[in-house]
């Protein structure tokens, strides 16, 4: 009512859609094209009334250009995690989605300025305030064999890309550190993170 949305069924369609996919990549046109929205520009209206109601952060990817964090996909988090378990149509538990939002809600309560990186690989938060830049975060909930290379590579490559020496990969319960050529990736479990 507020807005004057007149399409109640595509508003709840493309909100239980940011549900199911919290901590991934969204764009207005693919979700257009999806839920079958007329227009490009209704699902970005709806994104700013969703991000307006405190139900979902659009994060933009890190660019200089003003232009390119608009026209680039955004990373969707949810407000709150229950509501994420409670309306989510996924049928994978996605434990390291969720808790990514979880690790996003926890900076975004301090800073108001964060993007995701991603060039060649990704790094999850890009975080500034003020003064410029103050933490470069990658999460993931287990590091294994598996994904360890992928989840350092992210953050190795955006140390270079802002020549920021210090970094931290957020897991679950894991504590570690990594160094090449001069940099530092400090692996802090999230429970000493938010302490």
């Amino acid at each position: 009512m507020r807005y004057g949305v007149r399409d109640i069924k595509s508003l709840k369609s493309l909100s239980v859609y940011l549900m199911s996919n919290v901590s991934k990549l969204v764009s207005g046109n693919n979700l257009r094209k999806v839920l079958e929205i007329k227009a490009t520009s209704t699902v970005m209206e709806y994104f700013s009334y969703l991000e307006d109601s405190w139900l979902f952060f659009f994060v933009p990817k890190f660019s200089y250009s003003q232009r390119k964090q608009l026209i680039n996909h955004k990373k969707v988090y949810s407000i709150d995690t229950g509501l994420v378990s409670a309306n989510s149509r996924s049928f994978s538990e996605d434990h390291g989605r969720r808790f990514e939002n979880m690790v996003f809600l926890h900076y975004r309560r301090r800073y108001q300025e964060i993007y995701y990186f991603s060039e060649k690989q990704e790094c999850d938060f890009v975080i500034f305030d003020r003064r410029g830049l103050v933490e470069l975060v990658q999460v993931c909930y287990e590091i294994n064999a598996d994904n360890l290379q992928r989840e350092l590579g992210g953050l190795w490559e955006a140390m270079r890309f802002f020549d920021k020496r210090t970094a931290i990969l957020v897991t679950a319960t894991q504590e570690d550190e990594f160094e090449e050529d001069g940099f530092l990736i400090m692996v802090l479990p999230f429970h000493k993170l938010a302490g």
